[in-house]
């Protein structure tokens, strides 16, 4: 018997296969018998599992990790620049970036599988809008306004690709227990709350640090909700996040020059002198930070200071990652 979430999962891929999304380095069967993906890729194979119906049920759907991996750091959102594990995971850690239109585009490392799929709240294929150079500013939400970024048709600005969806809890939950996920960074062009808000107690469970990209002020850049106070604050601290503190490494951080406390202040006043959320169109317009998240249990654990594949810090030998 055909373990049938696996297939749809294979069909999915299959649908990415067609448009042209996924990389020449991941072999995939695409024939109506097929149960498993396979490739080259060290993290994207699927390990089948098939037996009778209840158990197909109650089997989780893993990615096939090597056991010497012991961290892995999940980048949704990467465009051509994914983060890497921070040096101190060592040379086994691995990346999975998630990435809809460019993925093919990531140059190939040994510490990084690419995904190429987005996330929503519900898995399956939609259309997403492609804007900016190089696509970074696609979204699967329309822009709020015409700016600069997404008016350009010469080079595209505006069509769409039909690309496959997951959720964030069935990539999360397929990531074996074994494995720490150290890092969840996201940057989704409005889709960020989204996700977050989907995978709710799974990723409590299995992440203890959170990059986001937020909103700030009532202001919007797509069509979609993802307000640092009014949807991000009171989601995560509900869920068993804070925000971290001091922040250095990255200046577009909330906390690089306020504390959390400073934040929280300004959201209190934000939401007291605006009780109700303003509209798209009276908040159209660009106000975007990262905010980061450690979980409750974790703030003593320093935060992952991780690199962008374009600038990593240090770059391990052939030998140190043959030991993988």
């Amino acid at each position: 018997m055909v373990n049938s979430r696996l297939f749809r999962s294979a069909l999915l891929v299959c649908i990415g296969v067609l448009i042209g999304q996924y990389n020449s380095t991941t072999q995939i069967n695409c024939s109506e018998n097929a149960n498993v993906i396979s490739g080259s890729d060290p993290i994207l194979p699927i390990e089948a599992v098939s037996s009778t119906s209840a158990e197909v049920e109650e089997a989780p759907i893993l990615l096939d990790i090597p056991k010497t991996t012991k961290e892995i750091v999940i980048n949704v959102g990467t465009s051509v620049d994914p983060i890497l594990p921070a040096p101190e995971m060592g040379p086994c850690a691995k990346c999975i970036a998630v990435e809809p239109i460019v993925g093919h585009n990531i140059p190939q490392h040994p510490q990084v599988s690419v995904l190429n799929a987005a996330v929503s709240e519900q898995s399956g294929v939609m259309s997403m809008n492609v804007y900016n150079n190089g696509a970074e500013s696609s979204s699967l939400a329309k822009p709020s306004a015409s700016q600069y970024w997404n008016t350009n048709t010469n080079r595209g600005d505006g069509r769409t690709i039909i690309v496959p969806v997951i959720t964030l809890s069935s990539l999360i939950s397929a990531v074996p227990n074994t494995t720490q996920i150290s890092l969840l960074k996201t940057d989704m062009q409005g889709f960020d709350f989204v996700a977050i808000k989907e995978a709710g107690s799974i990723l409590k469970k299995r992440v203890r640090h959170i990059m986001t990209e937020v909103w700030m002020n009532d202001h919007y850049t797509y069509h979609a909700n993802n307000d640092l106070c009014r949807d991000f604050l009171p989601f995560m601290t509900e869920l068993g996040y804070e925000l971290a503190a001091d922040i250095k490494f990255d200046s577009r951080s909330i906390t690089h020059s306020k504390t959390p406390d400073q934040i929280k202040a300004q959201c209190e006043k934000q939401l007291r002198d605006t009780p109700i959320r303003p509209g798209v169109k009276e908040g159209a317009g660009l106000d975007e930070r990262d905010a980061y998240w450690v979980r409750k249990d974790s703030i003593d654990i320093p935060f992952p200071d991780c690199p962008n594949i374009k600038k990593p810090r240090k770059t391990f030998t052939a030998e140190e990652y043959a030991t993988c």
